[in-house]
């Protein structure tokens, strides 16, 4: 009791740092977990040195950004394309979109869906369109972003195949800050677009497969297989623990969705 209790007035203290604003008109609260994940996902533990530091305060940033733009997604296709009146609220390691009223139709609850992942994808886009600005080349800018956001193998054959004489020569001269923001921001969008586009809920892609097989039970069977597929996948590609615990948890997830719709 002593221990919940402690946790209870922890997060309630937390809750009194939350930030709140408007965006186009949508209320958006962020609740500071958010930076401790983030903190946590982009070296804080591990770091040493200014280099690092660097390095993290950079990842919390463009994390963020990927994360109100993929709650924003979701809130400017619902506002837009049905009035309704949404309400966005971010903690932990992501967020969700309420809205007033549900969506008119299922094809415009499947746009909603699909809003987030795609938007997330958004601040990427523009610091690649600004670094090939700065590069004198968007082929240049793409094959630096690749190296990052890609596969060794395939970023190493775009890299190889796209950048210029003149565009490696302002490559050399650009601050590395910068330089490392730009692909971060592309590889968290990446990262967190593919994510969400995997059949299983609660994640967007699961929302979707309910919605074009109208049955939330033969969502989460696919979520289940869809989700341990992946968690095996990444996990031996990556060799990150972390991206097997969260695939895993997915599938475990979506398990216990259809023990419990199966009853």
């Amino acid at each position: 009791m002593i221990v919940k209790s402690c946790w209870a007035s922890f997060y309630v203290g937390m809750n009194n740092w939350t930030l709140h604003f408007r965006l186009f008109g949508i209320p958006v609260s962020i609740h500071p977990s958010v930076f401790i994940v983030l903190l946590v996902l982009g070296g804080g533990l591990t770091a040493q040195g200014a280099a690092d530091l660097s390095m993290m305060l950079l990842f919390v940033v463009a994390g963020l950004l990927c994360l109100l733009c993929h709650e924003l997604g979701h809130a400017l296709v619902a506002k837009l394309g049905h009035g309704a009146r949404p309400v966005i609220e971010i903690a932990w390691l992501g967020g969700v979109t309420q809205t007033d009223v549900a969506p008119p139709s299922r094809g415009l609850a499947i746009l909603m869906s699909l809003a987030g992942p795609l938007a997330t994808l958004v601040p990427g886009l523009v610091c690649l369109v600004i670094l090939g600005a700065q590069l004198g080349s968007l082929g240049t800018a793409l094959a630096v972003v690749g190296v990052g956001a890609l596969p060794m193998d395939w970023g190493s054959a775009l890299f190889g195949s796209l950048v210029t004489p003149e565009g490696m020569m302002r490559l050399e001269t650009m601050q590395t800050s910068v330089l490392m923001f730009y692909v971060l921001t592309n590889m968290v969008g990446l990262f967190w677009c593919v994510l969400n586009l995997v059949p299983a809920v609660p994640l967007d892609g699961g929302h979707v497969c309910a919605l074009l097989t109208r049955s939330p039970l033969t969502a989460a069977r696919i979520g289940v297989v869809s989700a341990g597929v992946v968690a095996v996948l990444l996990g031996w590609y990556t060799q990150s623990v972390w991206n097997l615990l969260l695939f895993g948890w997915l599938a475990y997830y979506n398990y216990r969705v259809m023990q419990s719709l199966s009853r």
